[in-house]
């Protein structure tokens, strides 16, 4: 054979190899990876966006990160939320990643005066849970001597499930259940309303809040 025509065909097919190559589709989105942690624990009026980067195989950097937490976060009200940050390549391969935020109701606990009708007001402390990110104590709940109440904090409301409580004050065997409202902004429980139930009846209360 011709050592030319071989140069040619070698040619054509080295051609023809980058054409191929260089014509392939990008079907590979680009790589998310959050900064910071992937479940993302703060206080009440703290959540701030952590932010995230995306590399792609075939771009690079990517530089433009859309993430929804301003808008997926209620940083003034205690719970759980899903944020997604979304990134895509110059070939419109998109990617997804997604966060878990929780805010912490620990920035209620403290000490309050209580008012409530009919009654001197009296005080209480309020403690956190340090195990659990949304559930409260009350002690002396109610005015009660040594009444210990747990509550949880979820959206705009504190929530007292039935329970049984013990104190020299209640029949034995009582129970108190209950719900109310807080100020996440100012950090301060406001009111609750609860139900004192003992056999042969019941009594309920509202009480007014206003931390020390």
């Amino acid at each position: 054979m011709n050592k030319n025509i071989l140069t040619f065909a070698t040619a054509l097919l080295v051609g023809g190899s980058l054409l191929l190559t260089s014509c392939k589709k990008d079907e590979t989105a680009p790589v998310i990876s959050l900064k910071g942690d992937s479940v993302q624990v703060v206080q009440l009026t703290e959540a701030t966006d952590p932010g995230a980067t995306a590399n792609d195989e075939k771009d690079g950097d990517i530089s433009v990160i859309n993430s929804d937490y301003s808008t997926a976060v209620n940083k003034n009200q205690v719970g759980t939320y899903t944020v997604k940050y979304t990134a895509s390549d110059e070939a419109a391969n998109e990617a997804t990643k997604s966060r878990t935020v929780k805010v912490k109701a620990a920035y209620l606990a403290g000490n309050y005066s209580v008012s409530e009708l009919g009654i001197n007001p009296y005080n209480v402390e309020v403690k956190e849970d340090i195990s659990i990110y949304n559930k409260l104590s009350i002690t002396t709940f109610g005015a009660f001597t040594n009444a210990v109440v747990s509550c949880e904090v979820s959206g705009s409301t504190i929530t007292i499930p039935s329970q049984t409580v013990t104190s020299i004050d209640l029949p034995t065997g009582s129970t108190i259940s209950g719900s109310g409202s807080y100020d996440g902004a100012s950090k301060k429980i406001s009111t609750i309303t609860y139900t004192v139930t003992y056999q042969g009846g019941s009594d309920t209360y509202t009480s007014t809040f206003t931390k020390l």
